[in-house]
Formats: C-alpha cells, structure tokens, sequence
C-alpha cells in the first residue's frame, strides 16, 4: 500500500498533471486561434471577462474529463459516487473561482501588453514613470492620400473610426 509519503505515488499525480496542462494548453491555444479576429475590436473589460470565463469553462472542462478517467481506472466500482462527491464538494467551487480571478489576472494583464507592448507594464510596475527621464522613441506618421477631404466629409469621430479600421485592416 502506498501512501502519501511515498515518492512513487507522485509519478501518477505528475503524469496526470502534465497529461491535462497539456490538454489544457492546446484547447486554449486552438481557442485563441479560432476567436482571433472576433476578438479584434472589442472593449478590454469584455475582452478580459470573456477569455477569462471561456478559459475557466476549458480548465474546468479538462479537469472533469482527466479525473473521471482517474476515478475509474481507481476504482470503477465507486466511479458514479467519486464523479458526483467531486461536483458536490466545495473544493470543486472554490477551485473554479480560484480558475477565473486568476485568468482575469493573466488575461487583463497580457491584453495592457498586447496594447501598449512588452516593456512599459513591466517599467511602471517598476516605477520607472515616476521621475522623468530621457527616452528614445521612434514615431511613425502616415499620410493618407486624401485624408483631408476624407476627414472634412466624414467628420472628427467618423475619420477616427475610419482611420481605426484602416490600422486594423493592415494589422
């Protein structure tokens, strides 16, 4: 009989863990692949919020499938009883709402990078904005053959969204 003191009972539990981060990874990865371009012009808050509730139904999802193939292959007798003690117990809640706050973490944070880039989240959390100092940056200005005329037809905030779908199509 093995017990939790045993160093061979961990190979299973790291066997499982790799097999469902695996199988985790790979669903977010196709998520994003597929919702990309959806994902594109929408709001920040709805953008967090979204990816962060449809990352906690795939972690949730992983997580039932790999531990009901653990609960039978454990014991298939028990399997009906182990699957719903496993949905019943609050560990099971908490654990899901431990899931979303930290993808609203991951999630919000890798959107302030994806808009502003890599460095300056990481520079103000630093505190590297909070006395000035000397910077090289590099702008770019483009000029839109008839921008002008565009802009005086279309009006200040109409352009903008031009100019915003224009950005966008060339992303």
């Amino acid at each position: 009989m093995k017990t939790r003191d045993d160093p061979q009972s961990f190979a299973p539990l790291l066997i499982r863990a790799s097999f469902t981060g695996a199988l985790i990874m790979g669903s977010i990865s196709i998520f994003e692949d597929f919702v990309q371009n959806w994902f594109r012009r929408r709001q920040f808050i709805y953008l967090v919020l979204v990816r962060s509730f449809c990352y906690t139904i795939i972690i949730s999802f992983w997580l039932t499938i790999t531990n009901s193939i653990w609960f039978f292959i454990k014991n298939p007798t028990y399997f009906w009883e182990e699957l719903a003690f496993y949905f019943t117990d609050e560990m099971y809640y908490v654990n899901l709402i431990s899931v979303f706050l930290t993808a609203i973490l991951a999630t919000g944070l890798s959107e302030i990078n994806s808009l502003h880039g890599k460095g300056p989240l990481w520079n103000f959390v630093l505190g590297r904005y909070h006395t000035p100092r000397e910077v090289e940056l590099i702008f770019c200005f483009i000029d839109l053959k008839g921008s002008t005329t565009i802009a005086e037809k279309l009006g200040h905030l109409q352009f903008a969204m031009f100019l915003r779908d224009f950005f966008f199509g060339y992303h």
